[in-house]
């Protein structure tokens, strides 16, 4: 279960970010032509909440953003086309420690 879970999240999330770092992000470094504002992030999610903050993840070529909705603050996870969301925390599969951040636990990282 865990290989297929995996694989899916190759295809969709990594393979399309290795294939831009591939034509040249410019050294390795994908933040000196992608990036994200808190503004830009609150406009592309509008209906899911109020984004605070936007960082880089954990896993290369995906935004961390924390999200507030009634109350209740939630991360979640954007790639770097800005084309896919992730609800968050994200666990290395190595670990059993939440690689996203000491602020908001696994109970209530997601905003529903």
């Amino acid at each position: 279960m865990k290989s297929v879970l995996m694989a899916i999240f190759l295809l969709f999330v990594c393979l399309p970010t290795w294939s831009v770092a591939a034509e040249g992000c410019r050294g390795g470094d994908c933040t000196k032509c992608h990036t994200l504002t808190v503004k830009e992030a609150g406009e592309l999610l509008k209906d899911v909440g109020t984004v605070s903050e936007v960082s880089l993840s954990p896993v290369k070529g995906l935004w961390q953003i924390t999200l507030e909705r009634e109350g209740r603050k939630g991360i979640a996870f954007m790639n770097y086309g800005k084309s896919y969301v992730l609800p968050g925390p994200l666990f290395p599969l190595t670990q059993a420690k939440n690689q996203a951040g000491s602020s908001v636990s696994p109970q209530t990282s997601g905003v529903k």
